[in-house]
C-alpha cells in the first residue's frame, strides 16, 4: 500500500532533522499522505508497538527488544550552549561538576535524552540538577540565547545560532559520548511500500540492507 505512512518522532528531531527529508520525500512520492506525531522516545515506541504508527525516527540508546529492529541513521553530539550572560566563560574548560553549578537547561525527565544525560552526569559523579526542564526541547536553544541558563542540545541543532554568535560552545573537560539517530520499526511487522521507501530516504540503503550497517557521520537529505 502506498497510500500512506506514520511517522513518530520528538519535536526536536521532527524540526531540526526530519523536515528536509519530509519535504523530498513529499516530492518523490506526492501521493503518499504521510501523518506525524510528535512525542518522547518512550511514548514514540509504545505508539510504535500499539501500532499507531509505522515507524519512529528516535535518539538511542534504544531498550533492545527482540520486537523492534532499529536502523541507526547517523551520528549526532550533544554539547553546551549559552548565550551573551556566560560570555565570560567562553574559551575556558569547565569540569563536570563546574557546569553542574550553572543554572542549566535541559529536556524535562521521561525522555530518552533526559535518561542519558543523568546517566552520563552520574557515571561522573555529578548529580544534573536542571534550572529549567523543558517539555518542548526546541526551546532549548532560544532559551540560552536569552541568558535564561546554559542548554544542553544536540550540537547540529543549535549550528545556526552558533554561526550567528547568538549562543557559544562551552568546553567541557569531559564530553558527552556520541549517540545516534535511529529509525525504529515493529519486527516481523509488514511495512508499506511508503514506508519502506521512506526509510531508503534516510538512511540511503534498501531496508534490508540499513540494519547492519554503521551510523552515518553526517546527517544530510542531499
Amino acid at each position: 500500500d502506498w497510500g500512506s505512512i506514520r511517522i513518530g518522532s520528538s519535536d526536536m528531531i521532527m524540526h531540526a532533522f526530519l523536515l528536509p527529508y519530509l519535504e523530498r520525500f513529499h516530492k518523490d512520492y506526492p501521493k503518499v499522505r504521510i501523518s506525524t506525531i510528535t512525542a518522547s522516545t518512550p511514548e514514540t515506541i509504545a505508539s510504535l508497538r500499539a501500532r499507531r504508527i509505522d515507524l519512529g525516527v528516535v535518539f538511542s540508546p534504544v531498550e533492545e527488544n527482540e520486537d523492534l529492529d532499529i536502523i541507526p541513521v547517523c551520528t549526532v553530539q550533544d554539547t553546551f550552549v549559552a548565550g551573551n550572560t556566560f560570555r565570560h566563560l567562553e574559551g575556558s574548560v569547565l569540569s563536570l561538576d563546574e557546569v553542574a553549578k550553572l543554572p542549566l537547561v535541559c529536556p524535562e525527565k521521561g525522555t530518552s535524552t533526559r535518561a542519558y544525560l543523568d546517566a552520563f552526569f552520574q557515571s561522573h559523579g555529578v548529580v544534573l540538577d536542571p534550572e529549567c526542564e523543558l517539555a518542548t526541547t526546541v526551546l532549548i536553544v532560544p532559551f540560552a540565547e536569552r541568558g535564561l541558563g546554559v542548554g544542553i542540545t544536540v550540537r547540529r541543532f543549535a549550528e545556526e545560532s552558533l554561526r550567528a554568535g547568538s549562543v557559544f560552545e562551552l568546553q567541557t573537560a569531559q564530553k558527552i559520548p556520541e549517540r545516534a539517530i535511529a529509525v525504529v520499526t515493529r519486527r516481523r511487522s509488514q511495512i508499506s511500500h511508503a514506508g519502506h521507501a521512506f526509510i531508503r530516504c534516510l538512511t540511503g540503503k534498501e531496508t534490508e540492507e540499513a540494519g547492519g550497517e554503521q551510523p552515518r557521520e553526517k546527517c544530510s537529505p542531499g
